[in-house]
């Protein structure tokens, strides 16, 4: 299995990104993350504990197989926010 098209598209962009421009993309990102779905918050997720910053991670597989993923981290940590994203 191979790399969905549009993940592709932004690992591209960020290759081809001068270095002073990937971080602004980052932070750009980071403000893309959307907010859970409310059956999440109530459902409670797992703590990433390996990471220095609060991050939280759930998946679900639905129906077709498909994996879905959510995260959560503060807003004051907007590059783990952009790399989530």
């Amino acid at each position: 299995m191979g790399v969905p098209s549009s993940l592709q598209r932004i690992v591209d962009m960020f290759a081809a990104a001068p270095n002073e421009l990937r971080l602004e993309a980052l932070l750009d990102y980071s403000k893309r993350l959307p907010p859970l779905p409310p059956r999440k918050m109530a459902d409670g997720m797992e703590q990433v504990v390996e990471c220095a910053t609060p991050f939280f991670l759930a998946t679900e597989v639905d129906g077709d197989g498909r994996v879905h993923l959510w995260f959560d981290s503060p807003k004051e940590s907007p590059t783990v926010r952009g790399y989530a994203a």
